[in-house]
């Protein structure tokens, strides 16, 4: 379970092995308190507020794909990722809730300097800003794309390309998600 607060909130995030007694429990997807699946507990505590437990759906598409809870750039949401389902979560109203645009999610990197955190499937990025999808790449990859590094204004990454049978790089632009070549002049 990944835990990453490079983008800090008003609340505070716990995974819990269990549901506690006491708190409102609010099932994810459809943020509802009357039932769904099991998934990933997160107790949400928010200052001056009793707080809330969230469950968080595991993904059926792959075991493999990214657990973790991360501090989003709008500091009144936070994202849990539950076996590659992710989920953006208003903390002071557990109602206010999407689902990440990237299916599943098997990666996830943050670049506090640009303010953005980035999703990556088998596929594509997607990086949200503070108010919600920053940008989108094209498709990099038919399948096994994984992030790399970040460096300066650059995501690079890699993935299998089946044309040639062999693993190649990619590099993106962190400021709107344009594929760039290896001098750094924009592709797509």
């Amino acid at each position: 379970m990944i835990i990453d607060s490079s983008f800090s909130g008003d609340y505070k995030l716990t995974v819990q092995d269990e549901i506690k007694n006491g708190l409102e429990v609010v099932y994810f997807p459809g943020g509802s308190s009357t039932g769904g699946t099991d998934g990933v507990i997160v107790r949400v505590s928010e200052i001056e507020k009793k707080g809330w437990q969230g469950i968080f759906a595991f993904g059926d598409i792959t075991k493999k794909g990214v657990s973790g809870i991360f501090g989003m750039p709008d500091s009144n949401k936070f994202c849990v990722v539950s076996r590659g389902n992710g989920f953006i979560v208003s903390a002071n109203c557990p109602r206010e809730w999407d689902s990440v645009e990237c299916m599943p999610v098997m990666d996830v990197k943050t670049s506090v300097e640009h303010k953005i955190i980035i999703f990556a499937s088998y596929t594509h990025l997607v990086a949200y800003g503070e108010k919600g999808i920053r940008w989108t790449t094209v498709r990099l990859s038919f399948d096994g794309l994984t992030i790399t590094g970040l460096a300066e204004d650059i995501i690079q990454g890699r993935y299998y390309d089946i044309r040639s049978g062999r693993l190649e790089d990619f590099k993106v632009s962190l400021k709107d998600g344009s594929v760039l070549d290896s001098n750094g002049s924009i592709v797509f």
